[in-house]
């Protein structure tokens, strides 16, 4: 999927493996201070990330974020990526997506990554239901792995499990999403967008970036 993202970043000057520590506002716009001390200057900030995670980093800068956008609440999702030494069990055409209602299984969502064509060895991932993961999500860590292997097995299937990890997703997506496709601030020219606005998943998280784009550009023309 981030195959999208490098297509439309083509010619864009993007830096990443860096981590935002602050947003801290000048007159003239922004400063975006790096986790190693480095600080960028900017007219205009496009937030994207968990909304709570957004309010951290402008938290010097006392936005009147509304109080029913920033306590929205999010899903919570324990993801497992397993490594194989052969084919399998997943059938063609390389995923598995299940009826929340009807899951009677740990997982609501199974993929085999080499028959999609991303991994060159054979590997799974796995993403339990919310529900599973809100139940499941404070377990000891080694025995919520050996669980997931436990209720993996089916697609896992003849094949030996090389390695295993566990990963967690604090904001995975909306449970209530916001109306608006962003939230803007003219006067501090921020804008909140991302998957909680405009519907959850990758066509929300779109239609948001598309809206997020419009207020950045009516910044530069104002």
């Amino acid at each position: 999927m981030n195959s999208l993202a490098k297509d439309l970043a083509r010619g864009l000057d993007c830096r990443t493996g860096q981590m935002v520590f602050s947003c801290r506002p000048t007159e003239s716009g922004w400063d975006v201070v790096i986790d190693d001390g480095t600080v960028h200057e900017t007219d205009a900030l496009v937030l994207t990330c968990p909304v709570p995670q957004s309010w951290a980093l402008l938290v010097e800068a006392e936005l009147a974020i509304p109080d029913v956008l920033f306590r929205r609440e999010y899903h919570r999702t324990i993801g497992l990526l397993a490594l194989l030494d052969g084919p399998s069990a997943v059938p063609e055409p390389g995923g598995v997506q299940f009826d929340p209602a009807d899951a009677a299984g740990a997982f609501g969502f199974v993929a085999d990554n080499a028959m999609k064509g991303i991994s060159r060895v054979p590997a799974l991932t796995f993403h339990a239901t919310q529900p599973w993961s809100s139940e499941h999500w404070d377990d000891d860590p080694d025995a919520l792995r050996s669980l997931l292997l436990q209720r993996a097995q089916p697609w896992i299937g003849n094949a030996r499990v090389v390695e295993a990890q566990v990963k967690k997703w604090r904001f995975a997506g909306p449970v209530e999403p916001w109306t608006e496709p962003c939230w803007v601030d003219d006067e501090h020219r921020v804008v909140l967008a991302g998957d909680l606005f405009a519907g959850p998943k990758v066509e929300g998280a779109y239609n948001s970036g598309l809206a997020a784009a419009a207020a950045t550009a009516a910044f530069a023309a104002d």
